[in-house]
């Protein structure tokens, strides 16, 4: 016979644990003979940090420093992806990846830090330490990488270092039809005490596209309203080291929560050492982007006075049936299992005492469920002293709270100091536990415990929630083992101060009986009010000596319910629907581990619903009437505090009519009275509406006006710049200078550029090498198969074919049919490869994951370049020229590069910024005693934008790089022709207020209107002043600097005037206009000061009004078959042709399929990366917030040619808002544009390569064949043993000998190395 009523432990030795925080294995041989599959690391200092399981196929992921691992359900190593070491300094925000850094570089290990599996995706999201924690998203069969968002502030993280402190949940929404949609990830994370540049919790959306821009933007996001939560720096203050580390995250039923472990903010003081640290359990609602539904509870366990209350680990499991018997729950409810270590003390060294504890997600909801009532009932604080900084009262509010409440704006966010106890299943007090896994065995709930040392524990649970027993006299214990019907009379016996108590029990079946507990005292002692832990306990089963004691579960005894007579009579009197209070003691087990005891209430003979509480039972009545017996019955008790009468709705005596009579006439009288008081508000209501309805319209006859006036002002300053372009022409890139950006961006000094330089002597026999390598790239056969070799090899990453793709391009410049063909067919595997993957055929030439993809916008560029100077570049400068002038009008920050005018939100300044436009009399810099030339510009401008303006009012008719720079120029303020300042962006007159320092601008210095200003050279500048010149009283604050200045050389001014740099001024923050809505210490008077954000979004409107003229032109121009004379680029119809040909062969009649392939060929590919880019085509400079606009420019683009349906709600992103009217006509533009081009006749392939020929003959000798072969052998190199393999298994490559050219190749560039 076997009892399994208590806790059972089994031990496995010499088991190797190399995972921190989660461990995975086969339950079934984890502790038998087997033998256990492995997995070992190469470099054993780079540990593993996260595993993640696939659900259906079983493959398992790791996460580790500087690797990502794929490995099969057996632990063999399938794919290995490298994330690191990188050059990165963690003082460099934003991080090195988008702009450079002046910190010190290091190669710096990355720490994974979270890995989730997306499975509606097939993707895996990976995020490190590196570049302030940035993320990945990889598919899951071979690690490519699908995305790596890195340009915007919402893609970092974190740059803590460690693991340990980050956790993420992904919530996949649906559509109406049951499709997956887009994804929410809710991510909690330690921000290591930069809580201005990272939240420490937040909801980011996680689209289906990985090449999404919305990828990782926060769900919701305004100036009063986020999806994210941080760290006040008032907290930090208070506790330098606090923070907030994730343990475990998960989802359940319709909330998402978190476990963290952070430090308290309460009575605090001494060393880190002294800190109390709590375990929190943090609930969010799916979908709830306000966060309203923010709680946060204390959770812990408690075992014989022992308190656990420092999370390790958690695992959330199913019940399963034995267990869920026990918790009288379902099978199928979720359970979390949760390891805490002793105390509350030393959480980065915490005891080894340690407990494994058990939850009931429905308990947990349910402990919320009362904290939520009790704060909604206007009870205690909000407690959540961290966040809120204070003690803020809780709000009485009317509210229904149910199960599935999600907040209001009030009550929240929620705390609370309650702890959620959970059950104590199992203890250890040698190793510390770790880490905790559980899975269903057979319908028992069985636990894997990892320790510190390295060990597994096993523990059965199968009653584990009695283990602690939470017993009353009389309260049913149910016995589970084998061959129980053979006893005949058992019992139950349990011993306390020398006293023996006997109960009986009975069998059920051959595996159960049920008893009934003892009474621990004698009927004669008095009432127990105390816990009492048994002496002994055991069972009398046939004389089986070995059970009379069986102490291996700790039964504890809990003083009995005790209730209150009802009334002083015995009948309380009741009204109908009223709830029946029974008060009394005991009525909840104190450390009973947040359970409660089962209590039935009858009215007579029918039951009614109980909440309970600690001092008091509430009683919903049944319909009833009448006088009834009440009675109680919990565990083995059955108890009657009284009776209640229930009167009868029908039954009214005569005083109570004459009392209904008399209240309803005085309720008339009320009613008539409200009626009038209605009446005259809703008058006040109507004028009150009356008046709103016209400040709208003022608002909107107001902003229909800016955009008149606006663009009246553009237009005349457009007709000078075209009378101007008129004589000096667009400043259109020479092709080689268009070409290098389009295909190698960022890099102008490319090798292919140049003649070909060869260490040492041997640059004739690699040149006399190479020229049989151009053979060989001549070769069709020998080009395909080294392109799809080299597709095949897993560390061949997506820039490697980017890049791979333009070195050909250029190779084959002045072979530009060969190249033609090449593409084609390079094009047609592709498609046919998205046909046998069976992805949808959309999604084709979407993303650049081939070499073909990038050749087909290398493609585009060679052969659009005659078409975009002649025809569609006007409209495109003009547009970039539009921009600049409109944003320019208005303030722009030099920090944030927010402007007041902006079609882009993110760019738009949300606060009034006073300014003035001034006029300033620049002395012409080619000859001063000429006339002096009229600048506008902004009294709020800074030194340098001021600069800039002057440079683009005296250079207009020169190419940007020809310009001198405006960092190398002084600006001169003239008093005379002998009083001259210089005026820099910091000097020592530079305001600082509160570690803000604020960049000088004209109104600082006080310039004024038709002031005389000079840029002159840094090195020449001359202040040749006089003691006895005379200044304005505008120049009184800098007399003591222009007199020091005048009695030295020019030098002696500069060094009375230094630059402050932050390099000099530990923690001083710059700002010009705006201060960084990334820190927290704005002051509430600023904040209060702006005006509802709404109201500056109609400056988009303004601007997008001002600008839709140029935006059409260019559109029109775009989608336009003929435009202003010119034709279209053959190219496009060949190609749009060749789309339609391979459609066909596919069977592919979907118009929306073929609309949306060449919407992804020319306009994806080619025209949004030029508009996006306009310095690709032009001598210009874009600055950020033209960069801005042109982006939603070029967004508005790419929806006019999707096929898809936008539907647009208040939360779609403003962009989508702003041009939703528009997109429509632009959507049929492209409709017939694609449909012209269908209709002109077909290009011959003789036509075309006559045209291909005279392309490549015009720029045959723009780059150096040899450097740009040279460039391509290096993969060559790298991949030989492939490459010769693929030839000799090709059948045509056989036949032409290609492996064993490339072999006398490598040689003879192997003889020269």
């Amino acid at each position: 016979m076997e009892l399994r009523h208590s806790a059972t432990l089994h031990r496995c030795p010499n088991l190797s644990f190399q995972f921190v925080s989660c461990f995975w294995f086969v339950a079934s041989s984890i502790c038998s003979a087997q033998t256990l599959n492995t997995f070992q690391l190469d470099r054993r200092d780079w540990s593993l940090n996260h595993l993640a399981v696939h659900q259906s196929t079983g493959m398992v992921y790791l996460g580790g420093v500087n690797r990502i691992y794929k490995l099969s359900p057996e632990l063999d190593l399938l794919v290995t992806h490298n994330t690191g070491p990188e050059l990165d300094n963690q003082a460099c925000y934003p991080p090195l990846i988008m702009q450079p850094c002046s910190e010190p570089l290091s190669y710096t290990n990355n720490v994974n830090k979270l890995l989730l599996i997306d499975h509606s995706q097939n993707r895996l999201l990976a995020c490190g330490s590196l570049y302030q924690g940035v993320c990945k998203l990889l598919r899951l069969d071979d690690l490519f990488v699908l995305a790596e968002p890195s340009h915007k502030k919402e893609h970092y993280f974190s740059s803590v270092n460690r693991t340990g402190g980050m956790c993420g949940v992904i919530v996949s929404h649906h559509d109406s039809r049951g499709s997956r949609g887009d994804a929410t990830l809710y991510i909690g994370t330690a921000v290591g005490g930069k809580q201005d540049y990272f939240p420490t919790i937040s909801a980011r959306k996680l689209p289906r596209d990985p090449e999404s821009a919305a990828m990782l933007d926060y769900e919701l996001h305004t100036d009063f309203l986020s999806s994210l939560v941080k760290i006040p720096s008032d907290t930090l203050a208070l506790v330098a080291q606090f923070d907030i580390y994730y343990v475990y995250g998960f989802a359940s039923g319709g909330f998402v929560y978190f476990l963290t472990v952070q430090p308290e903010t309460s009575d605090v003081g001494g060393s880190p050492g002294d800190l109390f640290y709590t375990s929190r359990i943090v609930r969010l609602c799916k979908g709830d982007n306000k966060f309203h539904s923010y709680v946060s509870l204390p959770i812990g366990c408690v075992q014989k006075g022992v308190e656990y209350r420092l999370l390790q680990a958690a695992y959330l499991a199913k019940a399963g049936s034995v267990l869920a018997k026990a918790l009288n729950a379902s099978e199928q409810d979720d359970v979390l299992f949760a390891v805490f270590s002793k105390g509350q003390k030393q959480y980065q060294r915490p005891s080894d005492d340690s407990a494994l504890c058990l939850f009931t997600i429905r308990d947990i909801n349910l402990r919320i469920k009362e904290r939520l009532r009790s704060c909604y009932q206007g009870e205690g604080n909000l407690e959540l002293h961290w966040l809120l900084g204070k003690d803020v009262q809780c709000t009485k509010a009317p509210v229904p709270i149910d199960d599935h409440f999600c907040g209001l704006d009030i009550n929240q966010p929620l705390g609370g100091s309650e702890l959620v106890t959970g059950h104590t299943v199992y203890t250890e007090t040698a190793e510390r536990l770790t880490a905790v896994s559980a899975y269903i065995y057979d319908g028992y709930c069985i636990a894997f415990l990892g320790t510190r040392a390295g060990n597994i524990r096993k523990v059965r649970n199968g009653l584990i929630s009695r283990a602690d027993l939470h017993l009353l006299g009389h309260t049913t214990l149910t016995v589970t083992g084998t061959n129980l019907d053979v006893v005949q009379e058992p019992r139950v016996r349990v011993k306390y101060a020398g006293h023996e108590s006997v109960n009986v029990c009975k069998v059920v079946n051959s595996t159960t009986i049920s008893c009934f507990a003892p009474s621990l005292m004698a009927d004669h002692a008095p009432v127990q009010e105390s816990i009492k832990h048994a002496d002994e306990f055991g069972f009398v089963f046939n004389n089986v000596q070995a059970l009379l004691t069986y102490n291996s579960t700790s039964f504890i005894y809990y003083p009995n319910p005790s209730f209150e007579p009802l009334s002083l009579t015995g009948v309380l009197e009741q009204k109908p629907g009223s709830p029946i209070i029974l008060k009394g003691r005991n009525l909840v087990p104190p450390a009973s581990g947040g359970s409660r005891l089962n209590y039935t209430v009858l009215v007579g003979d029918t039951p009614c619903p109980v909440t309970i509480s600690e001092h008091q039972l509430l009683c919903e009545p049944p319909t009833l009437s009448g006088q009834h017996k009440v009675t109680v019955q919990v565990g083995g008790l059955l108890v009657s505090p009284g009776s209640v009468h229930i009167q009868s709705d029908s039954l009214l005596t005569l005083p109570a009519i004459l009392s209904i009579a008399a209240g309803g006439g005085l309720l008339f009288i009320i009613v008539i009275l409200v009626l009038i008081a209605y009446r005259r508000k809703s008058h006040e209501n109507d004028l009150t509406l009356k008046r709103l309805q016209m400040q709208m319209d003022n608002l909107e006859s107001r902003v229909a006006l800016e955009c008149k006036e606006a663009f009246a002002e553009l237009q005349t300053d457009i007709n000078e710049l075209t009378s101007d372009l008129d004589r000096a022409g667009i400043p259109h890139l020479e092709y080689r200078t268009y070409i290098m950006r389009v295909l190698f961006p960022g890099m102008d000094d490319h090798p292919v550029l140049r003649e070909l330089e060869v260490a040492g002597c041997g640059q004739q026999q690699v040149e006399k090498a190479l020229k049989l390598f151009a053979q060989l790239v001549n070769n069709k056969t020998f080009l395909l198969t080294f392109i799809r070799t080299l597709e095949l090899q897993r560390s061949f990453s997506m820039r490697d074919r980017g890049y791979l793709a333009s070195l050909i391009m250029t190779a084959l410049q002045a072979r530009l049919e060969f190249a033609t063909d090449l593409l084609k067919q390079l094009l047609s595997d592709l498609i046919l490869k998205n046909m046998e993957s069976k992805n949808h055929p959309k999604l084709l030439l979407r993303r650049t994951e081939s070499v073909a993809e990038k050749m087909l916008t290398n493609w585009f560029a060679f052969l659009l370049h005659k078409f975009l100077k002649e025809c569609a570049g006007e409209p495109l400068f003009m547009l970039y020229c539009a921009i600049k002038q409109q944003m320019e009008k208005g303030p722009i920050d030099a920090i944030t590069g927010e402007a007041r005018y902006s079609l882009s939100e993110d760019k738009l300044i949300r606060q009034q910024i006073e300014y003035k436009i001034l006029t300033l009399s620049c002395v012409n810099p080619d000859n001063e005693n000429s006339t002096e030339i009229p600048v506008k510009v902004l009294n709020c401008d800074t030194i340098t934008q001021v600069k800039e303006k002057i440079l683009d009012a005296i250079y207009k008719n020169i190419p940007y790089s020809q310009r001198p720079r405006a960092v190398d120029m002084d600006l001169e303020w003239r008093q005379g022709r002998t009083a001259r300042v210089v005026l820099q962006d910091e000097d020592i007159t530079t305001k600082i207020e509160n570690d803000w320092k604020r960049l000088n601008t004209l109104m600082h210095y006080q310039v004024s209107d038709r002031c005389v200003v000079a840029l002159v050279p840094k090195q020449t500048s001359s202040y040749n002043i006089p003691t006895s010149a005379s200044f304005p009283r505008s120049f009184s604050r800098y007399d003591t600097v222009l007199r020091s200045a005048s009695a030295g050389s020019p030098e002696s001014m500069r060094s009375r005037a230094p630059m402050i740099t932050p390099d000099l001024e530990s923690g001083v923050k710059v700002w010009h206009l705006v201060k960084n809505h990334e820190h927290g210490d704005q002051k509430e008077a600023e904040r209060g000061s702006k005006m509802v954000s709404e109201i500056y979004l109609t400056r988009l409107l303004a601007t997008k009004g001002t600008l839709q003229k140029f935006v059409d032109d260019l559109f029109e121009t775009l989608f336009s078959t003929v435009h202003r004379g010119s034709a279209l680029p053959l190219a496009i119809k060949y190609m749009f042709d060749f789309l339609d040909e391979q459609a066909d062969k596919h069977a592919i009649h979907d118009p929306d399929v073929r609309h949306t392939w060449k919407s992804n060929c020319l306009p994806l590919r080619f025209w949004v990366n030029v508009i996006k880019n306009p310095q690709f085509v032009f001598d210009i400079h874009k600055s950020s917030i033209t960069d801005a606009c042109l982006s939603v420019v070029a967004q508005t683009f790419m929806d006019s040619c999707s096929t898809s349906e936008h539907r647009l709600g208040k939360d779609s992103p403003s962009n989508k808002l702003l041009y939703a009217k528009d997109i429509p006509h632009y959507k049929s533009w492209v409709e017939r544009y694609y449909a012209d081009i269908s209709r002109l006749p077909a290009i011959s392939d003789q036509d075309m390569n006559a045209y291909l020929a005279e392309q490549a003959r015009l720029h045959s000798h723009e780059f150096n064949m040899m450097s740009a072969l040279h460039e391509i052998y290096t993969y060559v190199s790298k991949y030989s043993q492939e490459i010769i393999e693929a030839l000799e298994q090709d059948e045509l490559a056989q036949k032409q000998r290609l492996a064993y050219k490339l072999e006398q190749l490598i040689a003879a560039m192997a003889t020269e190395s």
